[in-house]
């Protein structure tokens, strides 16, 4: 006959087993509390990525898991500022792609005016003409692609957004993101981008937001008639903290811009660049003729290839000192809170 500890120590034993098939980690801090699959075949909790937003409860605080079964899933997504504190997860950007085909109405964004939601229509199904859009803080996406499969030959260039980006303390890892006008809006908040593929033409990764870029791609798909712009930032007061900053990211494709500002205190920084032979000699643009450009930041330092030569840039275009440079490139830039 068994000893009753032999019994108290298999059930404890079982209760802790099931414990840890409960819990798991999100990059070695963060407690998932429930997993959730989606797969379009039918064997999983759900056949949609939005049924499975749906069903997260409004103002949620534990890490959930969104586990997307490879497959290109033709909808629009949007995860509201209700619900956060999500994992979602493809199975590789070339195996799990989320696509729609749509461009906003007109192209009305005022950026040099307003920060508040009130100037875009989020509606049920999230922001106008966007594939994805998330405005729920604390998240992490990892190993996805976002596409924005409207047709520009066709029916014109529009803005047409792969990922509408807002929200705070938000995280890319191996993520593509696929449009030719306005691929990445990346509207505000503070977030980071770690080996993604951003691919357009027209000011493919634009907005508001503090963000730092790292080990990424971004790889225009312009024309050869006109050169197109990688990236175009405004900020409304000299005083507000944000900035793009790309670090050892590459930039390649067609002809382009390294970018422009939306208004006078657009902050652009590109950090030990791969550039191609790709990028205009002049280096930036301005967006509209007598813009005042002085109070912008745009810079560049430590970058290597055929497009990185600074001879012929604009006069415009800052040089960072150490002090400055660290602040932009520390994680710091974007995480405060340590």
């Amino acid at each position: 006959m068994q000893s009753p500890f032999f019994f108290f120590f298999l059930l404890l034993f079982y209760s802790l087993t099931q414990i840890f098939l409960y819990y798991d980690f999100v990059d070695g801090y963060a407690v998932i509390v429930k997993n959730i699959t989606v797969d379009k075949s039918g064997h999983g909790d759900f056949t949609t990525i939005q049924g499975a937003i749906d069903s997260i409860p409004d103002n949620n605080n534990q890490w959930i898991r969104i586990h997307v079964v490879q497959g290109i899933y033709r909808e629009k997504v949007y995860i509201p500022p209700q619900k956060g504190y999500i994992l979602l997860e493809g199975e590789g950007h070339q195996q799990t792609s989320i696509e729609w085909d749509e461009a906003v109405s007109s192209n009305s964004i005022n950026w040099s005016t307003d920060l508040s939601n009130s100037i875009l229509d989020y509606g049920d199904e999230g922001a106008e003409g966007v594939t994805f859009t998330i405005m729920a803080d604390n998240y992490v996406i990892k190993d996805i692609s976002f596409k924005n499969t409207y047709d520009h030959i066709k029916y014109g260039a529009k803005e047409a957004s792969a990922a509408f980006v807002g929200g705070d303390k938000g995280s890319f890892y191996r993520c593509a993101f696929f449009a030719y006008q306005n691929t990445l809006c990346d509207y505000r908040d503070r977030h980071y981008f770690d080996e993604c593929w951003i691919e357009g033409a027209i000011d493919f990764i634009y907005g508001f937001s503090q963000s730092i870029y790292e080990n990424s791609t971004l790889h225009s798909i312009k024309e050869v008639s006109q050169p197109g712009w990688v990236a175009a930032h405004a900020k409304i007061k000299p005083d507000v903290s944000a900035g793009f900053v790309f670090k050892d990211c590459t930039v390649d494709g067609g002809k382009t811009f390294l970018g422009r500002p939306m208004n006078s205190y657009g902050t652009i920084v590109f950090d030990k660049m791969y550039m191609a032979g790709n990028i205009v000699p002049e280096g930036w643009d301005i967006s509209e003729v007598g813009d005042d450009v002085n109070p912008t930041t745009f810079a560049e330092d430590s970058c290597s290839g055929p497009g990185s030569d600074t001879t012929h840039r604009v006069k415009w275009e800052k040089k960072l000192g150490s002090k400055e440079l660290e602040y932009f490139t520390s994680i710091k830039f974007i995480d405060q809170e340590g």
